[in-house]
């Protein structure tokens, strides 16, 4: 377990974020982008964006579209002291809960392939 924030633990995912992003925007000049993450990729995005100035996000991006991402951080207990994100994922939930942004549209999608939650956690 461990507290880390997405300012020293992200950066090399925020850079990616950015190349992508700088390339969409010479190749689809004027377009907003929508982003498509899965897994963790997923609370990184939201991360991403969160950090974002307001007027870039809005003026760049115009969804967050989620696959099998796990947006809620692990249950108090065992399994948050195997946190895998090391506090990451309750850092982002903390700061930027749901559908934090209003000018994004947000759509996630699970599956009932894995019931979504970790035994012993009451759910």
């Amino acid at each position: 377990q461990g507290k880390l924030s997405p300012d020293v633990a992200l950066p090399f995912y925020y850079e990616g974020i950015e190349k992508g992003t700088a390339q969409l925007q010479r190749n689809y000049p004027g377009r907003k982008i929508q982003i498509v993450s899965h897994s963790i990729g997923g609370w990184i995005a939201r991360a991403y964006l969160g950090q974002l100035d307001e007027t870039k996000r809005t003026e760049t991006f115009s969804a967050l579209v989620t696959l099998g991402t796990p947006h809620r951080p692990p249950p108090e207990g065992f399994f948050r002291t195997i946190d895998q994100t090391r506090g990451l994922l309750s850092f982002v939930e903390e700061r930027y809960p749901g559908a934090f942004h209003p000018e994004l549209r947000y759509m996630t999608v699970g599956s009932r392939a894995q019931k979504g939650a970790l035994p012993g956690s009451g759910e």
